[in-house]
């Protein structure tokens, strides 16, 4: 692997994202993943380790310690298995992606393509919404009304019928059949809540993006905590384009500066400003326009 020597690699299995050039070294002990790079013949360390906690499954009415190991399964594919026949095939990226497995701070970032247990979720069985969505490995469709094994992408059969995405409903846990982990994970986010800042004062993307701890999420249409980057609870109001689905210190839509007709109006929301000259109103800083030039007088009222 090359020389020196590396904590992360004591006790480990190692394989590799060949088209990432990334190693991923899983001490399934500590269930400690660290990613590497081969540089020069010497393995150099790549950001920080993510450590996910030993997860639980439940086999035949008790739950047992699941210890995961990945192996490599394509260019940028990576399989992830456990010695009690659970498994997630999962596509990586070099850059975030919605439901990432290692997390924002992973030099890899890696989505469920799929997902296999020994213990089939008989989701066809299941006659309720609620029921349905109660198990990680079954979606309910709204259009006919019956509970189908799939994933947040739809159906996943080649006979079942197909879906509509808006009648398509599922509620994504990890691999196991109790939702032990999912459970833990919506209590972080319960717990994540209420730490977050309070957005609720706006209804509306204008007044929301004036308070620079909170961004305007699109498809919901709610002033949610967040930054820059994007709402601070991706996995409850995740972004696929943050031009289109993020809006932070600034709008789009009904709320740009180029639907603002007059100069009160204009200044008024906190990311436009007034080109006089023009007669036109413009995004901005106080600096000036962001984007064109403002050949006479500007008004920005901050």
């Amino acid at each position: 692997l090359g020389q020196g020597s590396s904590a992360g690699l004591f006790a480990a299995d190692v394989t590799v994202v060949s088209s990432l050039s990334v190693l991923v070294a899983q001490q399934s002990v500590t269930s400690m993943t660290t990613f590497y790079e081969l540089v020069g013949g010497s393995l150099s360390e790549l950001g920080k380790p993510v450590k996910k906690g030993f997860q639980m499954v439940e086999v035949g009415g008790k739950k047992q310690l699941m210890q995961m190991k990945f192996a490599s399964a394509g260019n940028n594919t990576l399989l992830q298995y456990g010695p009690l026949g659970f498994w997630q095939y999962l596509d990586c990226y070099p850059y975030p992606v919605y439901g990432d497995v290692f997390g924002t701070d992973s030099p890899i970032h890696c989505s469920v393509r799929s997902a296999g247990s020994p213990n089939p979720p008989m989701c066809s069985e299941k006659t309720s919404e609620e029921a349905c969505t109660a198990h990680p490995s079954c979606g309910w469709c709204s259009m006919n009304l019956k509970c189908f094994t799939g994933y947040r992408g739809g159906v996943c059969s080649k006979s079942a019928p197909t879906c509509p995405s808006s009648a398509w409903k599922i509620v994504e846990g990890t691999f196991e059949p109790s939702g032990f982990v999912n459970g833990l994970k919506q209590l972080k986010q319960v717990q994540d809540e209420n730490k977050a800042h309070d957005c609720s004062h706006s209804s509306n993307c204008r007044g929301c993006v004036s308070d620079l701890e909170c961004g305007w999420h699109v498809a919901s249409r709610k002033c949610v905590a967040g930054g820059p980057s994007g709402p601070a609870d991706s996995s409850r109001y995740p972004v696929w384009s943050k031009t289109a689905d993020w809006n932070y210190s600034y709008c789009g839509g009904i709320d740009a500066c180029e639907h603002l007709k007059d100069c009160s109006d204009c200044t008024s929301a906190s990311y436009c400003g007034w080109c006089s000259g023009s007669n036109r109103c413009v995004t901005s800083t106080a600096t000036g326009p962001l984007f064109e030039a403002c050949d006479a007088g500007f008004f920005f009222d901050r």
